[in-house]
């Protein structure tokens, strides 16, 4: 069954048998079913503040309200025992409709505390209760804690760094995903297993913030290239945002010009061999991207050129110019712009824009593809694969290996292999016959003139584009101009001769932006000698850090809190004097 349909049966199932307990708590059962005002009326029947309905429209912060307002339900008709608890969070829409209509339960209301006294479980799990809400509306919608884990913002921001990021600078961002462990991103610690569910998906609204993004600003957003994952449980990336929307942006040597003028941004950080980053080649234009450099000497083959491209190819140190999307602006759409904006397109913005040439290299991929030969080395074309499929339409599942595979190529245990092999074993096996025929209808939109039996005719696909202009479709028709729907942001590293950013994976869309640092409170980094006490307390700006404010906070603590003992002091001897 699909999980959709499963979870609304279990909501059905639990507001069925809250309806069953709010007749017996003397309101009518119809309530129940009413979405907000029923949790209106549970509220009232458990005597907790009105206000608490607010709550329940916060993501995250009511998945604990709904087991925090069940757990008291079960106490207001006698089911006090932790055993009982457990069930109610856990299996309620099976133990609710059980006690409304199979057991007799009756309404007892709350328990008068003033004559009982609470046990340290139940203590501990209210005062947790309270703190995961508290601390969950604060993590969400104002501070944030974050870690830098690579050197690609240094001298800036360094490894071992211990960030709070500002979510209202530009305004914090409902989250996306509602069923989500508290305080996770992606995995539970330890237990390595996803920490959310996707079943629910929720549209994210920003709130107003104190300013707009900025040209100089240090960003954290979550990485855009995760398609298989929701916005708010990507990976997190820190960044400057060197190129705001409408800006035409280039780098020469290394330096970012906006509009042809040189931007004075931070000086590099460690750097590294100017003439091997001049090797590798990331860009241009006609499949983006050609070779991307990820810092570490590995190559990541995103696709090649075409024979009859004599554009320049762009490179880390030498890169564009290109124009940054800005919303509601149109570009005249040609071969090199639809391979530079075609992840905008496809993933941020979810159009259905083709373009012939894409589809046919495309088909007679997936062609060559399905006729492999079942006895081939099945991990050379599991690599073959991945350093061919940017554009491609594959499985999900191949597009979350590739990553893996493109983050950590030299470091791949054995379960990465055997799952990424299996998964492209499956989609060969399978024949890959659903996209291969979506592709062929598209072609077929183009020029039917161009399928025989059913099958591209190659040559004369070739003969076609060499005859034509760029053809791009959209699902009403030829087009020959885009209109985006957001706006977009350009960000590098400041150690930007070895920094993975928006010159390797693209534009950042505005809706994934999370926030900027604003204090560094801690940082550690055992290969420069462990604590770094010169850049603890620290603020950062755009141009930099400040000094480190350690010995004023310290002197500013003692000073707190010899004011505080001698405030006490104070207050016990007038309490004394009476």
């Amino acid at each position: 069954m699909n999980t959709t349909y499963l979870l609304i049966a279990f909501s059905i199932s639990f507001f069925i048998g809250l309806a069953g307990l709010f007749k017996k708590a003397g309101e009518q059962s119809w309530k129940a079913l009413i979405p907000i005002y029923n949790i209106y009326v549970w509220i009232k029947i458990v005597n907790k503040p009105w206000w608490w309905l607010f709550l329940a429209f916060i993501p995250v912060v009511n998945v604990v309200l709904f087991i925090g307002l069940t757990v008291e339900i079960l106490n207001y008709f006698g089911k006090r025992k932790v055993y009982e608890h457990v069930i109610g969070a856990i299996a309620g829409f099976i133990y609710l409709p059980y006690l409304a209509y199979f057991e007799n339960v009756a309404y007892v209301g709350a328990v008068d505390y003033t004559k009982t006294t609470k046990s340290k479980p139940r203590e501990w799990s209210e005062a947790i209760f309270f703190a995961i809400i508290a601390a969950t509306i604060i993590r969400t919608f104002t501070i944030e804690a974050f870690k830098i884990p690579t050197p690609s913002m240094e001298k800036t921001l360094m490894v071992g760094d211990f960030l709070f990021v500002s979510k209202f600078h530009y305004g914090a961002r409902t989250p996306v995903t509602p069923l989500s462990v508290p305080f996770t991103q992606q995995t539970i610690p330890v237990l390595e297993i996803t920490a959310y569910l996707d079943w629910i998906q929720l549209p994210s609204i920003q709130l107003p913030g104190l300013k707009e993004v900025e040209r100089r600003d240090i960003i954290v957003f979550n990485y855009p290239y995760e398609p298989y994952r929701p916005t708010d449980k990507k990976t997190y990336y820190v960044k400057r945002c060197v190129g705001i929307p409408g800006d035409s942006l280039q780098v020469k040597q290394g330096f970012v010009y906006i509009d042809g003028k040189k931007e004075d941004f931070p000086e590099s950080g460690l750097g590294m061999d100017t003439q091997a980053v001049q090797q590798s080649q990331i860009l241009y234009p006609t499949k983006f991207q050609s070779e991307v450099f990820d810092g570490q000497n590995r190559k990541i083959n995103f696709g090649t050129h075409s024979s009859n491209d004599s554009t320049p190819v762009w490179s880390n140190l030498n890169y564009g110019p290109l124009w940054v999307p800005k919303k509601e602006s149109s570009i005249k759409l040609n071969e090199k712009n639809y391979y530079a904006y075609s992840r905008i397109f496809k993933f941020y913005e979810n159009k259905r824009v083709y373009f012939l040439q894409e589809l046919a290299d495309a088909y007679f991929f997936l062609h060559k593809l399905k006729t492999v030969p079942s006895n081939n080395n099945i991990q050379e074309e599991c690599y073959r694969i991945l350093n061919n499929n940017q554009g491609f339409p594959l499985p999900v599942e191949i597009h979350k290996l590739a990553d893996v595979f493109y983050a950590q190529q030299n470091a791949l245990n054995q379960k990465d292999i055997d799952e990424l092999i299996q998964a492209v074993q499956d989609y060969i096996a399978s024949g890959c016959d659903a996209e291969m025929q979506d592709i062929l209808s598209k072609i077929k939109a183009f020029d039917a003139t161009l399928v025989k039996n059913d099958f591209p005719d190659e040559l004369a696909i070739k003969e076609y584009l060499n005859s034509a202009k760029p053809e791009f479709r959209d699902d009403k028709g030829f087009i020959d101009s885009y209109t985006f729907d957001k706006d977009y942001y350009f960000a590098m590293g400041d150690n930007r001769d070895n920094s993975a950013d928006s010159r390797a994976w693209g534009f950042v869309p505005d809706d994934h932006i999370v926030g900027t640092p604003v204090f560094i409170w801690m940082s550690y980094n055992s290969e420069r000698g462990g604590l770094q006490f010169d850049r603890l307390f620290t603020f950062v700006n755009k141009d930099g850090i400040s000094r480190s404010y350690l010995w004023e906070f310290l002197i500013g603590g003692v000073l707190l809190w010899l004011a505080n003992k001698l405030w006490k002091n104070k207050k016990a001897k007038k309490e004394a004097a009476k």
